[in-house]
């Protein structure tokens, strides 16, 4: 059996904070959600979750008792996704992004080899625009790869299933249904 790397808390949410982390002198930023629960302090971020769930946090009100998939990497725990019982916050869909990319890269091959072939037409209009089409599916046949290699991370394989095998909602033990 293969070692779990997600944990299931029923929990009740303390405080939620943002947190921007400044990189490289304050060029970008990267937004992450604090959140302090009973048990410790875990750290939401848009990568890991649903991107249009992700702004939905904040809606989170202190006090509210949730289940919370939580994970570690790199010594810092995060959370793949909150549910309560009048809010869910899902995911990183890894699964339908996978599909995606199962749709992505064919097309992507297909337009790179006509763009191949019709480069040998000696006209330079013609050349010139299989060039530059060439180079557009050349980096979709990318993000199609590198979208693979993302849907390969077990902790949001595992996260998603966890999502899927969960309840619609959920329901705190001893309140009234």
């Amino acid at each position: 059996m293969s070692q779990q790397r997600t944990t299931l808390i029923d929990t009740t949410l303390v405080r939620i904070e943002t947190n921007l982390i400044r990189r490289r002198a304050g060029q970008k930023t990267a937004q992450l959600y604090r959140v302090t629960t009973g048990e410790g302090c875990y750290f939401a971020a848009r990568a890991d979750m649903d991107r249009e769930d992700f702004d939905r946090i904040e809606a989170l009100q202190p006090g509210t008792r949730v289940r919370v998939c939580v994970f570690e990497r790199r010594g810092r725990r995060h959370i793949a996704w909150i549910r309560s019982s009048g809010r869910s916050i899902a995911p990183y869909d890894v699964l339908g992004q996978r599909q995606a990319n199962f749709k992505l890269l064919p097309i992507s091959l297909g337009i790179l080899a006509v763009c191949l072939g019709a480069m040998g037409i000696p006209v330079a209009l013609i050349a010139v625009l299989a060039i530059f089409v060439g180079i557009i599916s050349f980096l979709g046949c990318l993000v199609a790869i590198g979208g693979f290699i993302d849907s390969l991370n077990p902790i949001r394989v595992e996260a998603q299933e966890r999502w899927q095998g969960e309840p619609y909602r959920f329901v705190v033990e001893g309140e009234d249904r």
